[in-house]
């Protein structure tokens, strides 16, 4: 927690340094989770992102531990031109399974990772992640 702890307090600190681009990336990332929330539902986007939060080794997951919790605002785990940029591309749910492409990294493009995953559901209805073999930087 105390790790956690001391990224928002950095992250607080930087937003008192620059209120004019936290404002714009706090307006594009309630937009895109709305857009995500409408075409999907935020139930699913929330299991999505829980499910990402549990890969092991995976850079955004810091950021998705708390995904589950309904009183975060769902737009607080997107990041679209703050560092660690993560966005969710692209979402295809099937009968059992959900595939998600994901950016995540840098603010260039060119260094920006898109991946893919592909979430199956467990016994318990609850999404489970693997990786796919797609991991690769955008061109």
């Amino acid at each position: 927690m105390a790790l956690h702890q001391r990224e928002l307090l950095d992250e607080i600190e930087e937003t008192r340094r620059n209120p004019v681009m936290a404002y714009l990336d706090e307006r594009l990332c309630r937009y895109a989770a709305a857009r995500l929330e409408r075409r999907h539902g935020e139930r699913l986007i929330r299991q999505v992102l829980e499910a990402l939060s549990h890969i092991e080794a995976f850079p955004p997951a810091s950021l998705l531990w708390n995904a589950p919790h309904e009183d975060v605002p769902l737009h607080c785990f997107f990041r679209v031109r703050r560092e660690p940029v993560f966005k969710l591309v692209k979402i295809e749910r099937g009968s059992l399974t959900v595939e998600v492409t994901v950016e995540h990294g840098r603010v260039p493009k060119r260094l920006t990772t898109r991946e893919s995953f592909l979430l199956f559901r467990d016994r318990f209805g609850k999404l489970v992640a693997r990786r796919e073999t797609r991991p690769g930087l955008l061109s």
